[in-house]
């Protein structure tokens, strides 16, 4: 599988526990800051 990275916000843009939706590409994420560590998740529950 190839991997590519995609930029969709500084690391300025979120605070410690903040969490915004992104677009990566047709897929939304789920973005959240947890003490300077970044994630990202589906931005939809998968059983809704």
């Amino acid at each position: 599988m190839q991997q590519t990275e995609t930029v969709v916000a500084k690391v300025s843009d979120l605070q410690d526990g903040e969490k915004r939706q992104v677009s990566v590409g047709e897929t939304d994420v789920l973005l959240v800051r947890v003490k300077d560590n970044f994630y990202a998740i589906g931005a939809y529950c998968t059983h809704y």
